[in-house]
């Protein structure tokens, strides 16, 4: 464990991508600081409806490497990140919810949902913090299988949700997911 001021010094001084094997990829990970919102608009596309889909930037980054993923050209960091300021991420979600807008919000939008919870976690927390907010429904997105740190929760408002696709397609395209 290093503790730095910033993680954007970490980033700087570790430049490049990790896919697909650069030496030091996903072998470390980053926890650091949102400082900017947690709940987004869903990225449509230019001149389409939106659907109303928000996602929460809870961290970047994803060890799967799947061949067709957007992440492979976007993420600018060598480690994946995990965001871990949950006072901050828990007071921009109760003022939505005190909105009282239905909303659907999932975490898979630039980081694996459940990649990292056998360390971390991270996503049994965020799914118990849902109980208090009835209007939203959590959409946790994965390719992986690390669900046992979820299956004794019963919040109606919290999905896990997997993209599947043939098993030829999968092992080609997807050769790291279960």
């Amino acid at each position: 464990i290093k503790e730095v001021e910033d993680i954007r010094e970490v980033i700087q001084n570790y430049p490049g991508k990790p896919y697909p094997a650069d030496s030091h990829a996903f072998k470390s990970l980053l926890l650091g600081k949102n400082r900017g919102p947690f709940i987004k608009n869903c990225p449509c596309s230019n001149e389409s409806i939106r659907c109303g889909y928000y996602f929460l930037h809870v961290g970047v980054g994803c060890p799967i490497d799947c061949t067709y993923c957007y992440l492979q050209g976007f993420i600018k960091t060598s480690f994946p990140i995990l965001y871990v300021n949950f006072e901050d991420l828990d007071r921009e979600l109760e003022e939505f919810y005190q909105t009282g807008k239905l909303a659907r919000m999932g975490t898979g939008e630039m980081i694996d949902s459940l990649a990292f919870e056998p360390i971390t976690g991270y996503a049994r927390r965020l799914a118990k913090s849902f109980e208090r907010w009835p209007n939203m429904l959590l959409e946790l997105k994965t390719k992986t299988t690390y669900i046992d740190n979820l299956l004794d929760l019963d919040i109606p408002n919290v999905t896990l949700a997997w993209s599947l696709n043939p098993l030829g397609v999968a092992r080609w395209e997807e050769a790291q997911a279960p």
